[in-house]
Order: structure tokens, then C-alpha cells, then sequence
């Protein structure tokens, strides 16, 4: 899962430590700057991303996730 390096200092980890925790699961999160979060999905090197895009890509269902109702592009079966 591709996360920006804003949400992960801030609030990606404490939403995401209990449903990981809860699940036994681990992710493995790349840390990556906005404008390369839509070619990391495409080229499938990420299966989800955390985004502020409103829109999905094409193919992309788009969920809202975290406390402040951030837009998130999440694959089925990611979270």
C-alpha cells in the first residue's frame, strides 16, 4: 500500500494499528509523494494507496477512510 508521508506522520498509523493488530496482518507500506501514487497502482507495484485524489483510476473503486473522511483509493480485498 502506497501512503504520503504527511498521513503516515500523522494519523495512518494510529487508524490502521488496531484493524492490522485485530487481523494478525502486516502490511508493507511505501512511502511516496502524491504524484506517483496513480502510476504505482497502475503498474500494480502497490495493490492500494491513501490518497487525496477524488477520483478513482479507471478500474479503481474509491473509499473514504480515516478521521477526517479523507478520499482513498483502496482495492477490494485490501482493507
Amino acid at each position: 500500500m502506497v501512503v504520503n508521508d504527511d498521513s503516515v506522520g500523522t494519523w495512518f498509523i494510529d487508524a490502521i494499528a488496531n484493524f492490522c493488530a485485530e487481523r494478525e496482518m502486516l502490511l508493507d507500506l511505501v512511502i511516496e509523494g502524491q504524484e506517483y501514487m496513480a502510476q504505482q497502482l497502475r503498474d500494480g507495484s502497490v495493490q492500494g494507496a491513501v490518497t487525496t485524489q477524488a477520483e478513482a483510476g479507471t478500474g479503481m473503486p474509491l473509499d473514504q477512510a480515516g478521521a477526517h473522511v479523507l478520499p482513498a483509493r483502496l482495492l477490494t480485498g485490501v482493507l
